[in-house]
């Protein structure tokens, strides 16, 4: 679901603080916090952390496949596309030829990833792997190199409004004042 920036405010004050928009009255001051600005600094907080560590369950990614750059073939063989500044996390990617969706990792250390160096262990189109490496995405096997589709959580850009997309079950994950 797309909630907008005071939609999305407006549920962190339930959610967090059991408090309700008032309708009715209006108080304005001019000094003190501003709570408001407080609980969205929180909320922005809370949000980015989801998309980084939520279940995917609990995500809205975008398709960004259609607007993506075109696939750069490395010197090894493997394929990188180059990731939005805005991207926080892949979630899924697939190319043309491919059975199914790549396994994403996010280690490039790990053996998983090193193993994708070398033609001999690279992974093939039946169980395809997609690393993480900082900005770029780097893709085993790399034939044929059309994305399908890339699915990626975005950020509203900083210093702006912006939309928040998720599932609705993720607003149980906020936590209340007293916890």
């Amino acid at each position: 679901m797309v909630y907008s920036y005071d939609e999305m405010v407006e549920l962190w004050l339930l959610h967090r603080y059991h408090e309700t928009a008032r309708t009715d009255a209006q108080v304005v001051r001019a000094d003190g916090i501003d709570l408001r600005r407080l609980a969205a600094d929180e909320m922005r907080s809370w949000f980015m952390n989801l998309l980084d560590t939520a279940p995917r369950e609990l995500l809205d990614p975008d398709d960004i496949s259609d607007v993506a750059p075109v696939p750069v073939r490395l010197a090894d063989g493997r394929l990188a596309i180059t990731l939005p500044e805005s991207c926080r996390r892949v979630v899924g990617v697939r190319l043309a030829g491919w059975e199914r969706s790549a396994t994403i990792l996010t280690d490039r250390e790990s053996a998983a990833a090193r193993r994708q160096c070398s033609p001999m262990s690279r992974a093939g189109s039946h169980c395809p792997v997609a690393v993480v490496d900082g900005r770029r995405l780097i893709m085993s096997p790399s034939e044929p190199p059309e994305v399908e589709q890339l699915l990626v959580c975005l950020a509203p850009a900083e210093g702006t409004r912006g939309v928040y997309r998720l599932d609705p079950r993720a607003l149980s994950t906020i936590p209340h004042i007293n916890d």
